[in-house]
């Protein structure tokens, strides 16, 4: 989702075709009380990221015995979310989040999940029970820091945002000396 919490068709379906879609389905075993998932969801993730995307978890329960026609049959129990994109840098690795029993107020992608929102009720008061791994395989969001700072000092040259000025020439030239020296090391 991006910071106005509109969700962006970024994820790839999971038929054979190329086409993208804004939400992914997985199971879970029927009534486990730890559950485990094993999917991996493959994203498209945008080039112009900011604080405000997030990934959004939506937990339903699925009630396998309908006692009437009126009845919902799958309904949302739980949230969490993982911001993308935090200090310049895409958000990679194992994380471990609570999960809100409540629809999340708004702007609530720029916040961590760490923090306690208001007039909002956590599952097992708010304890990190949600589980997750954040592999990242990008050209476009590198992983290294010499390789990423080096991109930062470039994209700056043609930046039109008075509150990113350009770096220094000097700037980008040590950026590129630092990431040549890390180069010859591998």
């Amino acid at each position: 989702m991006n910071g106005h919490e509109q969700p962006l068709s970024v994820m790839f379906a999971r038929s054979a075709g190329c086409e993208m879609t804004s939400e992914v389905r997985t199971a879970v075993v029927y009534h486990n009380k730890t559950p485990h998932i094993a999917d991996e969801i493959k994203l498209r993730i945008p080039v112009d990221l900011d604080d405000g995307h997030h990934l959004l978890f939506t937990f339903y329960h699925i009630s396998c015995k309908a006692n009437n026609k009126d009845e919902e049959v799958e309904y949302p129990i739980g949230f969490s979310w993982l911001p993308l994109f935090r200090d310049g840098r895409l958000s990679t690795g194992d994380f471990h989040l609570p999960i809100c029993l409540d629809r999340l107020p708004s702007s609530y992608g720029y916040l961590s999940p760490d923090v306690a929102l208001p007039n909002v009720r956590w599952l097992d008061g708010h304890k990190p029970v949600f589980n997750l791994s954040i592999i990242a395989i990008s050209t476009v969001h590198p992983q290294d820091e010499y390789l990423e700072r080096f991109f930062i000092g470039v994209n700056s040259l043609s930046s039109t945002d008075r509150r990113k000025p350009p770096v220094s020439e000097n700037a980008l030239i040590s950026a590129a000396q630092v990431l040549l020296f890390a180069w010859s090391l591998s």
